[in-house]
C-alpha cells in the first residue's frame, strides 16, 4: 500500500480525462504520474502548472525518475476549492512536451483556520532566474581565471623571450671564445714549428762547430804549412757556414 496518488499518463492520445480529489490546504499526500506511451529521455526536466479558480497560477518543479514524476503538492497548489485544470510539463533541450489537461477536483477545507490566501506560486521560475543568475556568475569567475592565465602566459612567454636573449648572447660569447682559442692554437703551432726549426738548425751548427774545432786539433802539433793552411781553410768555411745559419 503507498501513500501516494498514482496516475497513469497517456501522451499519443487523449483518452478519458485524468482526474485527481485533493483537499483544499493540504499538501500531504504526493501525486505519482506514470507515462506509459512514451519514454522520458534520461537528463530531462519535469514541472507542473496548475491554473486555481481565480485564474491566479502555479509553476513549480516536480522530481523525474525514468518514467515516472512526483509532485510534492504545496499549500498554495490546492489553496482555492473548485475544480482546477493542470499540467505535466517535460522539458530536454530544445524539445517540450505538455500532457493533456488533468482535472483536479479540490473539495473544501472545514477546517476553521486552515483557509489560505491564494496567491500565484511560480517555484520554477524562481528556480531557472536563480540558475541563469549562478551561472552568470560562474562565466565571470571563469572569465577572470582564463584573463588570469592570459596574463600568467603573457608573463611566461616574456621570460622565455628573455631567456632566449641572454642564450643567444652566450652563444655568441662561447662562439668568439672558440675563434679566439682557434686563433691562439694556430699561432702556437707555428711557434712549435719555428721553435723546431730553430733546434734543428742549432744541432747542424752544433755539428758544424765540432768539426771546426777537430779541425784546430793538432794545427801545433808540428804540421806542415801546406797541411795547416788547407785545415784553416776547412776551419774558415765551416765557421762561415756555422754563423751563416745562425
Amino acid at each position: 500500500m503507498t501513500d501516494e496518488i498514482v496516475r497513469d499518463i497517456f501522451v499519443r492520445s487523449r483518452g478519458l480525462t485524468v482526474q485527481i480529489d485533493y483537499i483544499q490546504g493540504t499538501n500531504a499526500v504526493p501525486l505519482r504520474f506514470q507515462f506509459r506511451d512514451y519514454t522520458v529521455p534520461t537528463g530531462a526536466a519535469a514541472r507542473i502548472y496548475i491554473k486555481k479558480p481565480s485564474g491566479k497560477e502555479v509553476y513549480n518543479n516536480a522530481s523525474l525518475s525514468e518514467n515516472t514524476v512526483t509532485i510534492q503538492p504545496t499549500t498554495q497548489m490546492f489553496a482555492e476549492a473548485g475544480e482546477q485544470e493542470g499540467q505535466l510539463q517535460i522539458t530536454s533541450g530544445q524539445k517540450v512536451l505538455v500532457t493533456f489537461p488533468i482535472l483536479f477536483q479540490v473539495e473544501r477545507n472545514l477546517i476553521s483556520g486552515s483557509a489560505v490566501e491564494s496567491t500565484d506560486e511560480y517555484g520554477a521560475l524562481l528556480q531557472l532566474i536563480q540558475d541563469a543568475g549562478n551561472a552568470v556568475l560562474e562565466a565571470n569567475s571563469a572569465a577572470k581565471k582564463a584573463n588570469t592565465a592570459a596574463g600568467e602566459t603573457n608573463t611566461a612567454a616574456g621570460s622565455a623571450s628573455e631567456a632566449a636573449g641572454t642564450a643567444s648572447k652566450a652563444a655568441e660569447a662561447a662562439n668568439t671564445a672558440a675563434g679566439n682559442a682557434n686563433t691562439a692554437a694556430g699561432e702556437a703551432n707555428r711557434a712549435a714549428t719555428a721553435a723546431n726549426q730553430s733546434k734543428e738548425n742549432a744541432d747542424a751548427a752544433a755539428k758544424r762547430a765540432n768539426d771546426a774545432a777537430k779541425l784546430c786539433e793538432g794545427i801545433a802539433s808540428g804540421l806542415g804549412i801546406t797541411e795547416i793552411l788547407e785545415r784553416i781553410g776547412k776551419i774558415e768555411t765551416a765557421i762561415s757556414e756555422t754563423l751563416a745559419t745562425e
